[in-house]
Formats: structure tokens, C-alpha cells, sequence
């Protein structure tokens, strides 16, 4: 039996009857769409956003990101978010990996893309996003990751991954 306990804009939340090991119990699960990070490349920096999140009440650094709208190729939302987040268009955009951020609790999955041949424009973020754009290098930002000044586990994850695996 599925019950739903809330239904948002962003993601629902339901109560499940499941069973592991002949034991039954209900669990809660979030219900998102999937979601796309980018990592920008230009002129051998990575783009950069300093955006406001209220859940922490602060600023943090993280790439750009979105949520797969339905019916959407995951390309074509990679090409969208970094549009509207940033202002740049991608003449390359490639799919570097996939992993599920939350498994736990959701089974969302998030597909990482590394984009390039970028040409910036005006970035049109939506009104709840508050965003400011920083080119930073790579050896910046690992700096930054071992400092803890880069908190947002996609972020970490995406420029981790590039570096290990992509240069």
C-alpha cells in the first residue's frame, strides 16, 4: 500500500509497505524527478556558482544543476540549466557518469556532464535564484574542496571525479 504524505513542487512524499528479509515494515520515500549537474569548462577554469540556498540560510560555491523536467532528454536539461543558470551554450556537452545522490531514501538518479566549446550569453535564472558566476581553475577548486569551502556534495563529487578520471 502507497500513501502519500505530501506533494510539492519539488518532490512528494510517500509511505510504503515493503518487506526485506521476511521483515515488514513501512518505509518513506522522496519522489523527485532526476536531476542533471554540469561541469562548465572554459579557458581551462571550471564555471563557478556562488548561489543563496535557504534550507542552510548562507551562500554556497556548487556547479550548475537542475531537475530533469518529464519528457525530457537529460541533455537537452544539462544545455537548459547551464543556460539559464550561467548564460552559457555548450557546443560540446558529454555525459561523464550517473550515481544516486539520496539511495537511501529516493531513487533518484543524477547524471553528471562535462561541457565545453562554450560561448556565454545572458543568463535568465528562475526568481528564486540567486546566483553570481566566478571562472575558477581546477587546482582552485580542489584547494577549496580540501579546505571545506566546498560543501555541496555534487559539487565535490563532479570536480573529484574530473580530476581523477578526465584530465
Amino acid at each position: 500500500m502507497k500513501k502519500i504524505l505530501y506533494k510539492g513542487k519539488q518532490f512528494s512524499v510517500v509511505e510504503e509497505d515493503t518487506k526485506i528479509n521476511n521483515h515488514k515494515f513501512k518505509f518513506i520515500r522522496f519522489i523527485e524527478k532526476n536531476t542533471v549537474i554540469i561541469l562548465p569548462i572554459i579557458n581551462n577554469k571550471i564555471i563557478l556558482e556562488r548561489q543563496y540556498r535557504p534550507a542552510i540560510g548562507n551562500y554556497i560555491y556548487e556547479l550548475p544543476a537542475g531537475h530533469i523536467e518529464n519528457g525530457e532528454d537529460p541533455k537537452t536539461a544539462a544545455k537548459r540549466e547551464l543556460k539559464e543558470e550561467t548564460g552559457y551554450t555548450a557546443k560540446n556537452i558529454k555525459l561523464m557518469f550517473e550515481s544516486y545522490p539520496r539511495i537511501g531514501t529516493s531513487d533518484v538518479i543524477s547524471k553528471y556532464y562535462i561541457a565545453k566549446g562554450l560561448t556565454k550569453g545572458k543568463a535568465t535564472p528562475e526568481k528564486d535564484e540567486d546566483i553570481e558566476i566566478k571562472l575558477v581553475p581546477i587546482e582552485n577548486l580542489i584547494k577549496m574542496i580540501k579546505n571545506n569551502k566546498i560543501k555541496d556534495s555534487k559539487t565535490v563529487t563532479a570536480v573529484l571525479y574530473y580530476w581523477l578520471h578526465m584530465q
